[in-house]
């Protein structure tokens, strides 16, 4: 019963030949969900009609969801539900876990970035997390004073159901059973448990393959 709707840019990836051009512009409704492809006009990811968008959609918001922290569109985001008085809440995706505090630009100046924040970030009702340690990595930098409190941590896992899988299921090219593991290959994917999971499989399984993306 809840209506929502999802702004982006049509950025695709870094380089200015990575555009979502066949969605951008418009309001589309390909995934289920009510989603505008704001055209990239600046740099990688900028796009400038965000602005408008997003106040417009505001005005009849019950609660805001701003996915990522970093980015001019999430902080645009942030500014103007303040600025409404709307409920909004931020999903790092892990952007402030000690590890990603630590990559790019450092630790140091990303803590002065979070400083000058602080009078937006101190409004949310909520932070979004996906695991306990991004909530733990959150309450260290609340304790540390580099984030405002008391601003709630509310975890809420990804994952699937276990009811909706099936260890039957096989490949209809091969007939036979495969795992399949989507996401960048990085340190902190742990990518060693998959290989792990298929070493152990593999005793009473030897068909298993392991592809990953």
């Amino acid at each position: 019963g809840l209506d929502v709707r999802v702004l982006t840019s049509a950025a695709s990836g870094p380089g200015t030949s990575s555009r979502l051009t066949e969605l951008s512009g418009r309001w589309v409704t390909q995934f289920g969900v009510k989603t505008f492809y704001a055209p990239v006009r600046l740099g990688e990811d900028l796009a400038p009609s965000l602005l408008w968008h997003v106040a417009t959609q505001l005005r009849s918001t019950d609660l805001l969801h701003v996915s990522g922290l970093w980015s001019p569109t999430s902080l645009l985001g942030i500014g103007l539900g303040r600025l409404l008085g709307k409920p909004t809440i931020v999903a790092p995706h892990g952007a402030l876990m000690p590890w990603a505090l630590d990559s790019g630009r450092g630790r140091t100046r990303k803590l002065q970035v979070l400083h000058a924040l602080r009078p937006l970030l101190r409004r949310l009702a909520g932070w979004h997390v996906s695991s306990a340690a991004e909530a733990q990595g959150l309450a260290e930098l609340v304790a540390q004073g580099h984030l405002p409190s008391p601003v709630p941590i509310c975890q809420v896992e990804h994952g699937v159901r276990p009811s909706a899988l099936s260890v039957t299921d096989v490949s209809e090219k091969t007939g036979l059973a495969r795992i399949f593991v989507l996401g960048r290959v990085h340190s902190v994917k742990n990518l060693e448990l998959a290989l792990s999971s298929l070493s152990a499989l593999r005793k009473e399984r030897p068909e298993v393959t392991l592809q990953i993306a």
